[in-house]
């Protein structure tokens, strides 16, 4: 099964909507704390990519064994 689109919509929709929120703060305040910025975006980033990868089991970084699943098929066959 595969994520739903109304998930990753939601997902895009919240992470828009949080770096449209640090520019806004950023611009309100005058003072850009670059370092926050950045990590900020940067840990976005990597949970958007960790679903995606999460969401395709047998490719990309992270793959994931199939062999116990294959087991619990067979020892319900009668």
């Amino acid at each position: 099964n595969r994520i739903p689109l109304g998930i990753w919509a939601a997902l895009y929709t919240v992470s828009i909507l949080a770096m449209l929120s640090v520019g806004y703060g950023i611009g309100l305040s005058g003072s850009a704390r670059s370092i926050t910025t950045v990590a900020l975006a940067l840990a976005f980033s990597i949970v958007m990519a960790l679903v995606m990868d999460l969401d395709r089991p047998q490719a990309g970084l992270l793959t994931i064994d199939q062999n116990a699943m294959m087991d619990v098929r067979e020892s319900m066959v009668p």
